[in-house]
């Protein structure tokens, strides 16, 4: 056997565990979905199926016609929404003055700022409700939207300073001399630049902000102002869970992550390469 068909064979076995870890990786979402689509009792069916038959959308009628489940989703979408519009104007200046401003401490300070993002939320639960209890931010969209925000920002921050630091400084130098101001060519040279950077950073920061749970659930009482998580969470209760209608749940949430993914996957593939390499 010559080299040549040996690094075929090796090349064809990588692929081979690439997909088979990749269907490995997606089968419990497509079982869930194809789940959502299945009458309640043709879930527990034995020997299971993985296409519905026959199909129904029962689940989703379920689902849509819950007013908490639809006032959740639009709780969310504002919290994450207003999480990852804070978040990417904070975390904009403050890694563009971490990548260009030199000051003393200055790679120390970065590195410093990403420690914070490896507590867990769990030790940071009480803290944090005693914080937001003496601002009168519990029980509201604003506290878990600024929580969110203060969680997102290190990652953020470290992430975009990493991209920052691939763009070459000449080009804001030139623009300066041509009489922009710094701020000038922060915004018309730098940020059309790093689009790729700001994609990772929204799409990180909003599916972080849609999918937290356990803030969310300790901030808020009330049931108009629940997000989807929290939602979802108190569903799973007692022994008259209706499994189609939860699926059905779970598939809608993934939706407006799904369609982020889609419209800026080749955005946050760069964008975090970039942040791999220079960080």
């Amino acid at each position: 056997m010559n080299r040549k068909t040996k690094q075929r064979l090796a090349m064809t076995f990588k692929y081979v565990v690439m997909v088979l870890v990749t269907l490995l990786i997606l089968f419990p979402i497509l079982w869930m979905i194809s789940s959502s689509f299945k009458l309640e009792k043709d879930l527990f069916s034995i020997p299971p199926t993985l296409l519905p038959n026959p199909v129904s959308l029962h689940g989703y009628e379920m689902a849509l016609s819950r007013p908490s489940f639809v006032s959740a989703i639009t709780n969310s979408l504002i919290v994450a929404t207003g999480s990852t519009v804070i978040t990417l104007f904070l975390t904009l200046h403050g890694a563009y003055a971490l990548a260009r401003v030199r000051f003393f401490g200055r790679a120390f300070f970065a590195k410093f700022i990403l420690c914070f993002y490896m507590f867990p939320a769990i030790l940071l639960v009480i803290p944090i409700y005693m914080m937001m209890t003496s601002m009168h931010l519990t029980n509201s969209l604003i506290g878990i939207m600024v929580i969110h925000t203060i969680l997102n920002i290190p990652f953020c921050l470290w992430l975009l300073r990493a991209f920052f630091i691939t763009i070459p400084a000449e080009l804001e130098e030139a623009a300066i001399m041509d009489g922009a101001s710094i701020l000038g060519a922060f915004y018309r040279i730098i940020i059309p630049l790093s689009k790729p950077g700001i994609a990772a950073v929204s799409l990180f920061s909003f599916i972080a902000s849609w999918s937290e749970f356990l803030l969310a659930y300790v901030l808020v009482t009330s049931n108009s102002k629940k997000t989807l998580p929290v939602v979802l969470a108190e569903e799973i209760i007692g022994f008259e869970m209706q499994w189609s209608g939860l699926l059905s749940m779970s598939v809608i949430v993934l939706i407006p992550i799904f369609i982020a993914c889609l419209i800026f996957s080749k955005y946050l593939v760069e964008g975090l390469a970039s942040g791999a390499v220079k960080g």
